[in-house]
């Protein structure tokens, strides 16, 4: 396997250095198709309370991303090709658009029939999270020592 990676490896360089590689090598790279979508705008929805968020779906579409938290009815707007790290909420100014997306990804939810969430009176953000505690990595456990 190493021998293998080692020559894709070789080419991939060769290829970027536009030099020639070994001809008696059988290795090739396979060709790259475009990726083909269904839809344009992508979709995520998390039905369920997770570490400190609410339940809520966003949707991905034409350099918008929009939030729609289902515990509380609250929407959230970000153009994420100017505003990146998402500090500038423009759904008091964008209401077309804010509608638009909403619609557009209330329809996907119910074309797929997702699952919705049900509100949990017991929810409260500022309670520390009680899924399991994963073990520190970067900590591992002292190993115990042999006899």
């Amino acid at each position: 396997l190493v021998p293998h990676l080692k020559s894709l490896a070789e080419i991939e360089s060769a290829r970027k250095k536009n030099t020639s590689t070994d001809t008696r090598k059988k290795t090739t790279l396979p060709p790259v198709a475009p990726v083909e979508r269904p839809r344009e705008e992508l979709v995520f929805h998390f039905p369920h309370y997770q570490a400190g968020d609410p339940p809520h779906s966003v949707i991905y579409h034409d350099g918008y991303k929009l939030f729609q938290f289902h515990d509380s009815g609250k929407t959230e707007l970000y153009a994420i090709t100017k505003d990146l790290a998402e500090t500038k909420d423009l759904a008091p100014q964008m209401k077309e658009k804010v509608e638009a997306l909403t619609l557009k990804l209330g329809t996907y939810l119910e074309t797929i029939q997702a699952k919705m969430p049900t509100k949990n009176p017991q929810y409260d953000p500022q309670k520390p999270s009680t899924e399991r505690k994963r073990r520190d990595r970067s900590n591992p456990r002292p190993r115990r020592e042999k006899n």
